[in-house]
């Protein structure tokens, strides 16, 4: 019974030896794998952190490049506000000398002489069409009117060359990009 006894205890020894091999082995294994994952998960938190920063560093970017794109709309928009409202002026300018020149032209009396002097109307052709295109405006210069100086001063008839010569120059781009 001596001899059982301690072949149940070396049988016991061994299987609690084994096991604790087992056990020990499997441990191992189980910490070389939390070590792996531990690695993957920092490394993975490593990318991550620089995907979050590369992110803010991009928004920041884009964001001071919406800003530098809106201030400079809004420079633009000024800037061409500006060139509107100085046209308007320039336009309403010109209207009035137009229109303080067209009375002069009427009190001495020149307007129906410049009609009666003045040549045919200029016809304008389709662009589809095979016929060559009709003469422009800048094609018919002002006709020469003889007032006498004595009636009139000779700086204000010259004035008045200069700003219907004028008129005619202005009025002529505008007719032309329209055909």
């Amino acid at each position: 019974m001596q001899q059982l006894k301690l072949d149940l205890n070396k049988q016991q020894t061994d299987t609690e030896n084994k096991m604790k091999r087992s056990f020990d082995e499997e441990k191992q294994q189980l910490i070389e794998q939390l070590s792996v994952f531990e690695k993957s998960v920092n490394e993975a938190r490593r990318e991550h952190t620089k995907a979050v920063v590369a992110m803010r560093q991009t928004e920041r970017h884009a964001d001071r490049e919406k800003q530098r794109h809106s201030e400079k709309i809004q420079i633009l928009e000024n800037y061409y506000k500006e060139e509107i409202n100085k046209l308007s002026e320039q336009l309403k300018a010109l209207g009035a000398d137009r229109n303080l020149l067209m009375v002069t032209l009427k009190q001495e009396g020149l307007v129906g002489k410049y009609k009666s002097q003045r040549k045919s109307p200029v016809v304008f052709h389709d662009l589809d069409s095979s016929e060559p295109p009709g003469m422009t405006i800048a094609e018919h210069p002002p006709p020469e009117v003889d007032v006498a100086p004595s009636v009139v001063g000779p700086s204000v008839l010259q004035d008045l060359r200069n700003l219907s010569t004028a008129i005619l120059e202005d009025v002529t781009p505008s007719d032309n990009s329209d055909t």
